[in-house]
């Protein structure tokens, strides 16, 4: 629990309860007696606005003028007493039992949708991490059946195109788990439009982050993270998108600084273990990969989390030659010439 939320309880609970200084558990208090009446002053608070991807109108057609209207007088951002409706919000999600909050969609949905597609981003921030934590607890069928997960998901797809700011980084580390949470709550496992989507998420997300952005390094650790996962989800169908990623994966390798050298083994080590009936045809720019980032902090051994650079690179490697030793061992012997003092501890030759 936040501040924000923290306040919107004290202040609510001080003017509705004589004694609310006496009680236990404040949040439960309000949950169990007074959250009708909170919800009513939510729904209140965001009235004035639409969402458009809400808009039932058949005869409108796209209108910029219409369609920003939910953009104007934000009365639901302003700050009152240390929190804002946001805060509140957060509460209720946070505070509410999943069944609860079906039996609400109709006032939640509209909110969570004019949160996450604002224009300001750290209330965009707070909207997916509000959605993320609001999917969690509805039920799959109701998401489905309302098509609120449709919706959620076109909105959370075009904050995956935020890639020019550094502060746009937080926003992609929170839709990424978001949007493939929804997705495998939403689609089974194995059918064809979950794996529909996760190519959406690998082509239009992923990949397109790679080739505008993978030359900033904070752009670079976010679109690393969801890599492995979504080699897992696309399993075979994956091998496609090897010729696409393993460049910049590799590439990441060659920066020097472990947390990009982290993700990209993760996600490495993913695209591997999945395709490795294809990857030895990779095989120069995943060594090369893994033996610059050797090679770069093998004599940092001060750094405790160096060691665990170290121990991921061995582990990778040996993932790595498990599929294909054969096809490698030129290149490999090649290493140990070069320099076997250096190279000799990541092969396991000393």
């Amino acid at each position: 629990m936040n501040q924000g939320q923290q306040a919107f309880i004290d202040v609510y609970s001080s003017q509705c309860c004589s004694s609310s200084k006496a009680l236990s558990n404040r949040s439960q208090h309000l949950l169990e007696t007074h959250i009708q009446d909170i919800l009513k002053q939510l729904r209140e608070a965001f009235s004035r606005h639409r969402h458009p991807a809400l808009e039932t109108r058949r005869s409108r057609y796209a209108d910029p003028r219409l369609d920003s209207e939910h953009l104007e007088n934000q009365t639901w951002k302003e700050l009152n007493q240390g929190y804002d409706q946001v805060h509140v919000l957060e509460w209720i999600v946070n505070a509410c039992p999943g069944d609860m909050l079906t039996n609400e969609l109709s006032q939640l949905v509209p909110a969570t949708l004019l949160i996450m597609d604002d224009y300001d981003m750290p209330f965009k921030i707070r909207g997916v991490k509000l959605v993320h934590e609001f999917i969690k607890k509805v039920d799959a069928n109701v998401l489905v059946r309302s098509s609120i997960d449709n919706v959620y998901m076109e909105t959370l797809f075009r904050c995956l195109n935020y890639l020019s700011q550094e502060q746009d980084i937080p926003l992609l580390d929170a839709t990424y788990p978001c949007l493939l949470d929804l997705i495998d709550k939403t689609r089974m496992q194995g059918s064809k439009e979950h794996a529909e989507l996760y190519e959406r998420v690998m082509v239009h997300g992923v990949i397109l982050g790679f080739e505008t952005s993978g030359a900033k390094v904070g752009h670079l650790q976010a679109l690393l993270q969801p890599v492995k996962r979504l080699y897992n989800g696309l399993g075979p169908l994956g091998i496609r998108y090897l010729k696409a990623t393993l460049p910049s994966i590799c590439d990441a390798l060659g920066l020097y600084s472990q947390k990009t050298n982290m993700a990209a083994l993760d996600a490495l080590q993913g695209a591997i273990q999945v395709c490795w009936p294809r990857i030895s045809q990779y095989k120069g720019i995943i060594l090369k990969g893994i033996a610059t980032s050797w090679e770069n902090h093998y004599n940092d051994n001060v750094d405790p989390s160096n060691k665990e650079l170290q121990g991921m690179l061995q582990k990778t490697l040996q993932i790595f030659l498990t599929f294909s030793r054969e096809s490698a061992k030129a290149d490999i012997d090649a290493l140990l010439l070069v320099d076997k003092h250096v190279f000799g501890p990541l092969i396991g030759v000393y």
